[in-house]
């Protein structure tokens, strides 16, 4: 085997490996018609690395949900998930916000939040704890 041909099957054996999640870079799907139907669930399995996409729907009163794991990527797909706190009595589990960032570096794109209450009217939609987000 040249050295070439060696390569090229390194790259291709990495590629697949990193396809399936054996470098932390799990994708997690939550949605209705997923095994994951609340985002707090795949909070409460998320690794460093792993990619987090949120189906399009409303998620109410899943809240105080810790996302621990460094390095993630929290994205809405297929239109934009809403998380709300709307109708579900009472003051936020935690006194914080409706997801609580406690790992560094994650990034969450295409969420909406809404209705975020707390005793002090201080309440987020994300509460950030942790390092860069």
């Amino acid at each position: 085997m040249s050295c070439c041909t060696s390569f090229k099957m390194t790259v291709l054996a990495t590629s697949a490996l990193m396809s399936f999640g054996v470098f932390g870079q799990n994708i997690l799907k939550v949605g209705p018609e997923q095994s994951l139907k609340l985002p707090s669930e795949a909070a409460a399995i998320a690794q460093n690395g792993d990619i987090i996409e949120i189906e399009a729907a409303k998620y109410s009163c899943d809240a105080g949900v810790k996302w621990k794991a460094n390095d993630l990527v929290i994205r809405g797909v297929n239109g934009r998930a809403h998380i709300t706190w709307q109708d579900c009595g009472g003051n936020l589990p935690g006194g914080k916000g409706l997801w609580n960032t406690i790992g560094y570096n994650v990034r969450i794109e295409n969420i909406e939040f809404s209705f975020a209450k707390v005793s002090d009217n201080n309440g987020a939609g994300i509460r950030h704890d942790g390092g860069v987000i």
